[in-house]
């Protein structure tokens, strides 16, 4: 399962939750349905794994775009 995947569908959960991304709750539930994945047998990206351990978002992780000038 891909990384934006993994994000789209926790985005969608918690919205339907009605639950803040970035909030206490939210993190439980990323953790959560992380962990439900991998009970399963789904692959997750090593990048899923470092964000949650680092206590970042995967629901609100937004890509910084550079610009060049």
């Amino acid at each position: 399962m891909t990384f934006e995947t993994i994000q789209s569908n926790l985005q969608t959960m918690l919205k339907l939750a009605d639950v803040k991304v970035g909030t206490k709750k939210a993190i439980e539930f990323e953790h959560v349905y992380v962990l439900a994945l991998r009970d399963v047998g789904i692959q997750i990206p090593a990048a899923v794994d470092m964000m949650l351990l680092s206590g970042r978002s995967v629901a609100g992780y937004k890509e910084q775009v550079q610009r060049v000038h």
